[in-house]
């Protein structure tokens, strides 16, 4: 199929640029250090009352 497919050139060219990005971010890059720790007197969801946890993290 990729030999007789004429979008094959393009979907290689987006696949290098993509490629190219990714390889310029680092894990580091993308890490925000302050979000690595719990802050103090956080509850786990799984430990609150289920009437306590947000909706969102319900559905998280």
């Amino acid at each position: 199929v990729s030999n007789c497919c004429f979008m094959s050139r393009n979907w290689n060219r987006v696949n290098l640029a993509v490629r190219n990005a990714l390889s310029d971010v680092s894990l580091e890059d993308l890490i925000d250090p302050a979000q690595l720790f719990t802050p103090t007197g956080h509850q786990p969801a799984a430990d609150r009352p289920a009437s306590a946890v947000p909706q969102n993290e319900i559905l998280s």
